[in-house]
């Protein structure tokens, strides 16, 4: 993790690239990083904390990784901010997180209805745009059956972005009888 104000105030910060280990940021970390032009947030980030990225003019987009499940009051004072993509599924937005935005397009990935609740307000911001983009399947896979002499294996495979799942089958291996007349996998 790193700690509330641990950047606040550093006029010299251009870049910024955090590591996946960290899964929290606290309050006010780049406030006053009047120079902050270009943020890469962890995958693993839990939440985009309040006054987080505070007076940060510099600022014109930002990704908001996929790990991300609430937007506090972060960007506040952020004036130059145009774009703001979210890569995962809908956090939760304070009724406030967009204090202080104006004119910022909002890039949110095509999820079925799972953001549907959440677009079309400004959470305190104006002239808020959403926009929706396609994403790619981040696939990870679970056995849930192998394949017998007369059932099909089963596979399910969910996405990491957008939780769909879906289910490969491999075919049923059928009988191998040996010279009795039995199968040797099933003993039928």
């Amino acid at each position: 993790s790193i700690g509330s104000y641990t950047f606040r105030n550093c006029k010299k910060l251009v870049n910024v690239t955090l590591p996946a280990t960290v899964t929290t940021i606290g309050t006010e970390t780049f406030e006053n990083c009047i120079n902050l032009a270009n943020v890469r947030l962890p995958s693993n980030l839990e939440s985009l904390e309040l006054r987080l990225f505070e007076n940060c003019r510099s600022l014109r987009s930002i990704n908001i990784s996929q790990g991300v499940r609430t937007v506090k009051k972060a960007f506040t004072g952020c004036k130059f901010l145009r774009e703001m993509t979210f890569l995962g599924k809908v956090p939760l937005f304070q009724d406030d997180a967009f204090t202080t935005l104006d004119n910022v397009t909002v890039h949110y990935p095509e999820l079925g209805t799972t953001w549907d609740g959440a677009i079309n307000k400004n959470y305190g911001g104006t002239n808020i745009y959403w926009v929706k983009y396609g994403h790619d399947h981040e696939w990870v896979s679970e056995k849930i059956s192998d394949p017998s002499c007369t059932e099909p294996g089963i596979t399910n495979r969910t996405c990491l972005v957008c939780d769909v799942v879906e289910q490969d089958y491999t075919p049923p291996l059928g009988h191998h009888y040996d010279k009795n007349g039995f199968c040797e996998r099933c003993g039928a």
